[in-house]
């Protein structure tokens, strides 16, 4: 049977019943492969197999903070602190000061205003399209998995839960979910998983090695 997600293209019936099948699959299962032998005190370390692909950048890049606001990663609540941290590094604004003095936010409309305002401050789009959210926040967790800061499958589940299980335009991004498929619906048949991971690793790789002009150009 093809469990291959839907294209967003193919606006047929089908789709909600699969998306939400996707969803209910994703939540009642564990992440990454029940493997004791892959379960390691702390990430590995991938960097010298791919010199190449650059460090992470900061948590406090605006940027990267714009991405994840899209992607649902932050949520009101996170923000008056994190505008905080962005003043204390010596950015500055006057909707930055404004954001980090709130201390009623209880969800994220709460300051849909304020950061719309940062954000345009500092030249970012917003909202940020959404492609380029997800490609931006992608390559920043290839360049943390590559790094060695986090495990690739936690990672690879993360990304997808980020984007609500939609099928993505890029194909590393769509190459990650059909890995997370291939273990979570396809586990008698799935390949041996020390070579998925191999197969993960690469794809991460490829993504971290992208360019802010190659994110443009496919957003």
């Amino acid at each position: 049977m093809d469990f291959r997600p839907i294209p967003p293209s193919a606006h047929n019936s089908r789709m909600i019943p699969r998306f939400l099948d996707r969803l209910l699959r994703r939540t009642n299962r564990k992440v990454g492969p029940d493997l004791t032998l892959l379960t390691l005190e702390r990430p590995r370390d991938w960097s010298e197999q791919y010199p190449d692909v650059p460090k992470p950048e900061t948590s406090l890049s605006i940027q990267l903070i714009a991405a994840r606001w899209a992607c649902n990663d932050l949520h009101g609540e996170d923000m008056p602190r994190i505008a905080g941290d962005l003043l204390e590094t010596g950015l500055d604004s006057a909707g930055l000061r404004r954001l980090a003095a709130e201390t009623q936010v209880s969800c994220s409309a709460d300051v849909e205003h304020l950061l719309a305002r940062v954000f345009r401050e500092f030249e970012i789009p917003y909202p940020m399209p959404e492609g380029r959210a997800q490609l931006v926040f992608a390559r920043q967790t290839a360049r943390e998995v590559i790094a060695g800061h986090c495990d690739p499958w936690p990672a690879a589940f993360n990304l997808e839960k980020a984007m609500w299980g939609r099928y993505p335009k890029n194909e590393d991004l769509a190459s990650i979910f059909a890995l997370n498929d291939e273990w979570a619906w396809d586990a008698d048949y799935q390949r041996f998983v020390p070579v998925m991971t191999s197969d993960l690793i690469e794809v991460f790789a490829r993504l971290g090695k992208m360019s802010d002009a190659e994110v443009f150009a496919e957003s």
